[in-house]
């Protein structure tokens, strides 16, 4: 098992890495959700408002770290009059973005596992079990930093 760091750094790591996880390119067709072959075919062929279908389970995370992950992109993107980040597919994005993308692997690991550990000191919780209160006590912190360009710790 990893030794994962424990640090206010490692956090805004992890709020980075979600960042930029979606700013990393991939070919427009594994955005999509379509294969190659697919992906020459005209687009006229595929019916009206079909989405890609999610992968029934993530391809890198646990399922504790995807549930991690889902909570954070619904707190960034809520759910209002239209579905918000996890309804829209976002943490199946950022799984399959780091999955392919050793160096951003730790990086995240390490920020879910800072935030869980955190969330143990507060509550003796993991950080999804968390009012949205408590939840937004441990990230608000980190976001200001981050906007600070505070992210040395």
């Amino acid at each position: 098992m990893a030794i994962y760091s424990t640090d206010r750094r490692g956090a805004l790591k992890i709020l980075g890495a979600i960042g930029a996880s979606c700013a990393c390119p991939i070919a427009g067709d594994e955005l999509f959700g379509r294969s190659a072959d697919e992906a020459t075919a005209p687009v006229h062929q595929h019916a009206a408002g079909q989405q890609a279908a999610l992968p029934a389970k993530p391809i890198f995370f646990p399922a504790a770290d995807f549930e991690t992950i889902s909570r954070i992109a619904d707190l960034i993107i809520p759910q209002t009059g239209t579905p918000g980040a996890a309804a829209a597919g976002v943490p199946a994005y950022i799984d399959l973005i780091v999955s392919r993308n050793a160096s951003q692997q730790s990086l995240v690991s390490d920020g879910l596992r800072w935030l869980d550990e955190d969330a143990r000191r507060m509550a003796n919780r993991r950080f999804v079990a968390l009012s949205e209160q408590q939840q937004l006590s441990i990230l608000q912190p980190l976001c200001d930093a981050a906007d600070a360009g505070k992210t040395e710790g």
